[in-house]
């Protein structure tokens, strides 16, 4: 998923494949709405430990979008204080939202991005993830992060010159730890970080030459609150395209890198890996609205496989899959799902407890939008290698849109943990997940909407179950003006391995008001 030194993809795309022309925005558009939401939530337990659970929250949140000829920003946000109506269960304060913005500061040479997200998620990957109920749970984490920077792109005669720098930050706010079996020792819990990369790449198209070509080189840099590890790597390479006819072209390139990551004071090395990587593949692009690379190679000590691939059917419907090979952490690796996705998307209004920890899907265009599970499957302060792909699809058509997401990751970790807690270091977890909603507009101001998600994960660690969960949830909004009704319903399930299946559902009435 990361763009790192494989940024040389899109640069090789480019090189065979660049689209003549630009799009631009036929029509200025500026929406801000604030509002504020008053809901009422029960919490019933079917299956498992018969509790019922009730609670009331108060939220104000703003749905943003600027869109012009020089600018693109989404924001959706909502803090939430839910009041429990059960002296034994905590109030508790929920954080969400997604941003996605670029501002071109010169056309089509230097612009400046960013991206935002804050939500609850999954804490560690042996537990449930119950965010339709009150603070105090088990395995919950309220997660925030941030990137932002500039690029810069230009050519000198026939040769193009290109360069990017991004900033991130990363902070996880613990909740409760995780009911674990006996014998299963928790992980060390997960505080903040901030990252650094950096990227510039110099190149040329088919045609002065019979081939194109692209030397890039990268530097990456990332400082951990926790047990001060630090993660640092070095990159460069060069690769070629040639292409075979005008839809099919092979590509191949090699380099070098150097990882260190270090931990603790004095700083303790606990990996280091340094060599000459490689990789060669092929792409094929019939239209412009179709293309498929894939890729074979060897890195990090064994072979790795990587590609992608999107087509676009029509100006509202996008299909892109990522199959991906990386080195990281889970701060750049949460950074780098977020660069991914669209400046306009709609996150889907269902589900209870603020979660944006799954896939969102985009509004129109070629890039389908993205999910955040390869990063969110667990959260851990040790180095990991991921690898896996991920799939998503969505459309519009008339009254109706809908969306689908899925994906397989693997997760191999590459460092220790500290002295008397549970060592990662080999360890390899694994989680298949499925996504899909669908809206449909019943009139024009009434709306209908389903979401329905299932997540399979698989723990490594010795003698930690396998585990399912799984939900499906229904949402009805009638707008009366700038008052708005909302009704939802959602049942949840999930099955740990030797262990009771838990079934639970939630119902919710509200109403919001829109300044």
């Amino acid at each position: 998923m990361k763009t790192r030194i494989n940024s040389h993809r899109a640069r090789v795309l480019i090189l065979l494949l660049a689209v003549s022309g630009t799009s631009t925005i036929a029509h200025a558009r500026t929406e801000i709405s604030p509002y504020i939401e008053v809901d009422q939530v029960a919490v019933a337990s079917l299956k498992g430990d018969k509790d019922f659970l009730t609670y009331t929250t108060a939220a104000a949140g703003i749905d943003a979008s600027i869109s012009n000829n020089r600018t693109e920003i989404q924001l959706n946000y909502r803090y939430e204080h839910r009041f429990s109506w059960d002296k034994n269960t905590p109030d508790d304060d929920v954080h969400t939202g997604l941003m996605r913005g670029q501002f071109e500061v010169l056309p089509e040479t230097l612009s400046i991005e960013a991206g935002a997200l804050a939500t609850r998620t999954r804490t560690d990957l042996r537990g449930d993830l119950p965010l339709q109920d009150l603070g105090g749970v088990n395995n919950v984490s309220q997660l925030y992060s941030v990137y932002a920077g500039p690029s810069f792109a230009t050519n000198v005669g026939p040769v193009d010159l290109a360069a990017s720098y991004r900033l991130g930050y990363t902070r996880v706010d613990d909740g409760e730890a995780i009911s674990l079996p006996t014998g299963q020792d928790s992980l060390r819990s997960y505080d903040d970080s901030v990252s650094h990369y950096a990227t510039a790449s110099v190149g040329m198209d088919p045609g002065v030459l019979p081939f194109g070509w692209t030397v890039s080189g990268s530097y990456e840099r990332e400082k951990s609150g926790q047990i001060g590890q630090k993660f640092e790597g070095k990159h460069v390479r060069g690769d070629i395209v040639f292409p075979v006819t005008d839809r099919i072209a092979l590509v191949g390139g090699a380099g070098y890198e150097d990882i260190q990551i270090t931990e603790g004071a004095p700083a303790a090395l606990v990996y280091n890996e340094d060599g000459i990587y490689w990789d060669a593949g092929v792409i094929y692009r019939p239209s412009d609205r179709f293309n498929i690379e894939a890729r074979v190679g060897r890195r990090y000590g064994s072979m790795s496989y990587s590609g992608s691939a999107s087509w676009q059917p029509t100006q509202d419907s996008a299909i892109n899959l990522s199959v991906f090979d990386e080195l990281s952490t889970f701060g750049q690796q949460l950074n780098d799902n977020l660069s991914r996705l669209p400046t306009t998307f709609g996150v889907p209004t269902g589900g209870f407890g603020g979660n944006l920890g799954g896939c969102v899907f985009a509004n129109s265009g070629s890039n389908a939008g993205g999910c955040f599970n390869p990063a969110l499957q667990s959260i851990s302060d040790a180095a990991y290698r991921s690898r896996g792909a991920v799939a998503v699809w969505s459309a519009k058509r008339g009254r109706v849109g809908y969306g689908i997401g899925g994906g397989y990751v693997q997760r191999k970790y590459v460092t220790p943990l500290g002295v008397g807690l549970t060592s990662l270091n080999g360890v390899q977890d694994e989680t298949m997940f499925l996504q899909a909603f669908a809206q449909y507009k019943l009139t024009r101001d009434s709306e209908l909407e389903a979401d329905v998600y299932a997540n399979w994960n698989n723990s490594g660690i010795p003698g930690a179950p396998k585990s399912f969960g799984s939900g499906a949830t229904g949402t009805y909004t009638h707008n009366f003006g700038r008052l708005s009704a909302i009704a939802r319903m959602g049942v949840y399930a999930f099955e740990q391995q030797g262990f009771q299946t838990d079934i639970s559902a939630s119902g919710q009435l509200g109403m919001r008001y829109q300044f």
